[in-house]
């Protein structure tokens, strides 16, 4: 065989190799593609149940619904990166009428995640005004439908939000009055009679959040589920000359539920973003029962008041004497925290 042949023969032999080389690399990307990315398997059904209502009071993640709201508009990196930048496009399109009830209640829970890093009070009291707008989104617009899972948690939303949104400065009370409050979209005007923290001769002071307490040493705890900010109340004479009056200990503490009216929680198309003015009406309730229910016109479904939230504890407030087990303060986890609070709307 001469030169030339030889030379033939190694070329052919080199592209035949080439050729394997790239069909092989072609049947391997077409086994990749054919492997789907989506699969279904069997699992704890328990592991499933944490999955599916995991949600940023539990576990401190955004819920399965909120998510969703994110992918669908394509947010969930830039949420990361820019968080009020997203929840203010997710308002304008709930203002412009362009977002839907998943959309409120993703504004509920995404403000009160940026509340709890940020530490702004502004967003607390945004997620207050979300959640009750998904809660109570006032008339013409479909009512909350109590069956769906969102329902309780944005009524533990709103609940915490108002201990949050109207703490002290020290945040260890809650502090109830009117004035103009800041939102990341506008104003919160709150219009409050401080004549209604009057309890008979005394005036109810220094409002402890019970959401921030850990009880040790009891082993029954009772709630009743509804809205409203569950308080630990203390007491002082309205008339320091009289001083206590009454059969009751001084160091009493009266349990309160103080609730948040939103006037127009959805006032429609018209309301621009950046230019609006919400308006609440704080209350409160000491007459604790297990149907005792909201004051003003906050209804749900079937047309019966929403239901006050309460605990059986705030008795139990830090420096009491004389009293049995232990009670003491605790901001790290809301979900362990004592019984949480709500709303209640016009």
């Amino acid at each position: 065989m001469d030169a030339s042949a030889a030379g033939s023969a190694a070329s052919s032999l080199a592209r035949a190799r080439c050729a394997a080389r790239l069909l092989a690399a072609a049947a391997l990307c077409f086994s990749l593609a054919c492997a789907t990315p989506v699969g279904v398997e069997r699992a704890d059904p328990r592991r499933v149940h944490r999955t599916l209502t995991s949600n940023i009071l539990t576990t401190g993640e955004l819920s399965n619904p909120t998510l969703n709201v994110l992918h669908r508009r394509g947010l969930t990196a830039r949420f990361q990166a820019e968080p009020e930048a997203v929840l203010a496009e997710l308002h304008a399109a709930v203002a412009a009428e362009r977002g839907s009830r998943d959309d409120v209640f993703a504004l509920a829970e995404l403000s009160f995640q940026h509340a709890s890093r940020t530490h702004q009070r502004r967003h607390f009291l945004a997620s207050m005004v979300y959640a009750y707008a998904f809660l109570f989104p006032g008339s013409g617009r479909t009512p909350a439908d109590p069956y769906d899972p969102r329902f309780r948690l944005a009524c533990d939303l709103y609940n915490l939000a108002i201990s949050e949104g109207f703490a002290s400065a020290d945040g260890k009370l809650v502090d109830l009055r009117g004035g103009s409050y800041a939102l990341p979209f506008g104003d919160l005007q709150v219009s409050f009679d401080e004549r209604e923290l009057t309890w008979g001769s005394r005036r109810l002071v220094n409002l402890v959040p019970v959401a921030d307490l850990e009880v040790h040493g009891m082993w029954a705890r009772y709630r009743w589920a509804g809205i409203g900010a569950p308080l630990a109340a203390g007491t002082e004479p309205l008339d320091p000359e009289r001083g206590f009056d009454d059969f009751v200990q001084p160091w009493v503490k009266v349990p309160i539920t103080a609730v948040v009216r939103i006037l127009e929680p959805r006032p429609g198309a018209d309301a621009r973003p950046g230019d609006g003015v919400a308006r609440g009406r704080p209350r409160h309730q000491s007459d604790h029962h297990p149907d005792r229910r909201a004051p003003g016109a906050a209804r749900d479904r079937s047309h019966r008041r929403a239901r006050l939230h309460a605990g059986r504890v705030p008795h139990l407030a830090p420096g009491d004497p004389g009293l049995p087990g232990e009670c003491r303060r605790d901001r790290r986890d809301h979900a362990a925290g004592g019984a949480r609070a709500g709303c209640s709307a016009s």
